[in-house]
């Protein structure tokens, strides 16, 4: 599964997340001159930044999860029963796979599988919605 994390492609020059750095605390800044640019992804006061990982990722998934969590209240899902809603509700709707990763997955054909989606991807986009709703589902039966 994958959560929006950002993006550096080629092409995304300023495709990551837009963050404060620690730059913008003041006391943090005391003593240093600022000579120039910081680099690509920083700007010009070295205050914000733009970047991208897991550690943006990460958080929404786990948001998620608090939501299903926040429906069970009498904790009846198990670990595995959020797990499944979570892969379940997943969709590649919203991604892209560039030709050179398709291309990739056709050349190198990883077993077990079944797209190049799957390869990339997992099983999807996370979907807050649709997971809120299956919990819901699940819950009502």
């Amino acid at each position: 599964m994958v959560a929006p994390g950002g993006d550096f492609s080629p092409n995304e020059a300023f495709g990551g997340v837009l963050t404060t750095g620690g730059t913008a605390q003041p006391l943090l800044m005391d003593g240093i001159n600022i000579t120039g640019h910081w680099g690509r992804n920083w700007d010009v006061q070295g205050k914000h930044r733009w970047a991208t990982g897991t550690s943006f990722s990460t958080p929404i998934v786990s948001g998620v999860i608090a939501l299903i969590k926040g429906e069970d209240p009498n904790n009846r899902l198990s670990r595995a029963d959020i797990i499944d809603i979570l892969q379940k509700t997943a969709s590649y709707d919203q991604l892209k796979l560039r030709d050179t990763e398709t291309k990739f997955f056709n050349k190198v054909k990883p077993a077990n599988f079944n797209s190049p989606e799957e390869y990339f991807f997992g099983a999807g986009l996370v979907n807050a919605e649709a997971a809120v709703a299956e919990a819901k589902a699940r819950l009502n039966r």
